[in-house]
């Protein structure tokens, strides 16, 4: 049985306050629970998708800003909602507080929804709109196992009864049951012939012709089902924490088809980088392989998809033969700045990457930024390392002190974070020649623009001047703010992501 309770506050502005409980009444044994009333970028309980980011301690899943958006966050965690073996059912409960902001028009767009899905579900392609990023024109059918809540904005003549509403809808944009705002709804649903026995559980939501801001101010969730988890899978959960994960060689080489060609993603140099399943927590992982010598090789290996999110990573930042618009650049930059707090300040002990580049950065289907290799330093060695490009490459971004001192720090990966930063904003690559300056290299030529005020001639021409100038001109300057000589005065990975996300004023950097 489904329950639903609710409370909609219209204000004077086209701005709803939505609180929401959605009960699901049937088992016991407490299973999942959690109570989030502010959301950091440092959480890594939760996954980001689209236009989605944590943004002044709410989810922002649609800013006001782009039309035709989809945003989705959703739990790390899979969550088991019955028992194939016991065909218990789980009990859960979810309460959530949002709002639905159109900024003064008079217009509401599309809509949002809390869904549960099987594990890896994808946005799907076109799917914004009214289809509320989880279907599009040909997945609407029993094979998606998708549930969710609508809470829909816009009536779609198509699907939708001719009122706002809230409705429980079953793989389809058409609702099983519904009924306008503000009351209780109530329908049964036999969860077992609807969705597989794991689930991902979170938001999404969608814009079209108009803009409109949706935006999750706290969530509780908490389910209960017994489980036959054996002793053996208990102690391994609780020792892998939220950290880095240890994984025997022989487990990443049977998730890879032993290495496989077939599962490369990238390969060249003294690394592989291979797409795998580990079928026991049914997750997807990219799993790089170091190749020269025995000794190195089985070194451990760990996972490097920290949020749990499935991997569908192709190409890396600088391998990507796609023209990355604009907006998406800004996005690419902002994930790895979230990757780099997530080292830096998500373990008790900082995570030092010391290896930050832009061949580093994977770029999944949604254009979703991966950093991987982190660590890689502590790997490395002069007896091990061969002498190739890769090391040119590498020692391209690295902080003079690192050079200098052969320690890496919180500070030096900032310094590569900087130099990615103007590689993206720029299209040039670290160790490219400036065309008509090959004598400087990248960061002084774009110091030379910042002084003589004309960075928006140092933006990618592959742009075509198709871009935001306040977006690029905080992306070089603060590419510049984090590439400065003297560590002392860079900025922490904090403070670059407020200014990002423009939370925090453009830093004043010295001309000379």
């Amino acid at each position: 049985m489904i329950t639903s309770f609710y409370h909609v506050r219209r204000q004077s502005l086209p701005l709803c306050f939505l609180s929401f409980l959605l009960l699901l009444l049937l088992a016991s044994a407490n299973s999942i629970s959690f109570r989030k009333t502010r959301f950091e970028p440092t959480d890594t309980s939760l996954i980001y998708e689209g236009g989605a980011a944590p943004y002044v301690g709410a989810i922002e899943l649609n800013s006001d800003t782009y039309q035709c958006q989809v945003g989705r966050a959703t739990y790390a965690e899979k969550v088991k909602i019955w028992d194939s073996k016991t065909q218990k059912l789980s009990d859960f409960t979810t309460r959530f507080t949002s709002t639905v902001d159109i900024q003064r028009r008079l217009i509401y767009t599309s809509g949002f929804t809390f869904f549960l899905a099987p594990v890896g579900f994808q946005v799907p392609m076109n799917s914004a709109g009214g289809f509320l990023g989880l279907y599009n024109i040909t997945t609407m059918n029993s094979t998606n196992q998708v549930l969710h809540v609508e809470f829909d904005t816009n009536s779609d003549p198509q699907w939708d009864p001719l009122f706002e509403h809230v409705g429980i809808n079953i793989n389809s944009l058409s609702s099983s049951t519904y009924t306008r705002w503000n009351v209780t709804l109530h329908t049964e649903i036999m969860l077992m012939e609807v969705l597989p026995e794991w689930v991902t559980i979170g938001f999404s939501a969608a814009t079209r012709d108009y803009v409109e801001r949706h935006a999750i101010l706290s969530w509780e969730f908490s389910s209960s089902l017994e489980t036959d988890e054996t002793d053996q899978e208990t102690l391994e959960r609780l020792n892998w924490g939220r950290g880095l994960r240890r994984f025997s060689y022989n487990k990443l080489a049977s998730a890879t088809s032993n290495f496989s060609s077939d599962t490369a993603l990238v390969e060249g140099g003294f690394l592989s980088v291979h797409k795998g399943h580990l079928t026991h927590l049914n997750m997807s992982v990219a799993v790089t392989k170091y190749i020269w010598g025995s000794k190195l090789t089985k070194k451990e290996t760990y996972n490097r998809d920290e949020n749990h999110k499935p991997v569908e990573a192709s190409k890396s930042v600088t391998t990507h033969r796609t023209r990355l618009t604009c907006d998406v650049r800004y996005r690419i930059t902002l994930g790895l700045a979230f990757a780099l707090v997530y080292l830096h300040e998500g373990f008790e002990q900082c995570v030092v990457h010391s290896d930050v580049k832009s061949s580093n950065i994977m770029l999944d289907s949604n254009f979703n930024a991966k950093l991987c290799d982190f660590g890689l330093a502590r790997f490395m060695n002069q007896e091990l390392v061969p002498q190739n490009a890769g090391l040119a490459e590498a020692e391209g971004y690295m902080a003079p002190e690192y050079i200098s001192t052969g320690e890496a720090s919180k500070e030096s990966d900032v310094y590569g974070f900087g130099l990615v930063a103007l590689e993206i904003a720029t299209g040039r690559r670290v160790l490219d020649p400036i065309e008509d300056r090959p004598e400087m290299s990248l960061v002084e030529w774009v110091w030379d623009h910042y002084r003589n005020r004309t960075l928006g001639l140092a933006v990618d021409r592959r742009l075509n001047m198709d871009f935001d100038e306040k977006q690029m001109e905080c992306l070089m300057i603060v590419g510049l703010w984090c590439a400065q000589p003297d560590h002392g005065s860079r900025p922490s990975i904090r403070q670059a992501i407020h200014v990002l996300n423009f939370d925090a004023l453009l830093p004043n950097l010295p001309i000379n």
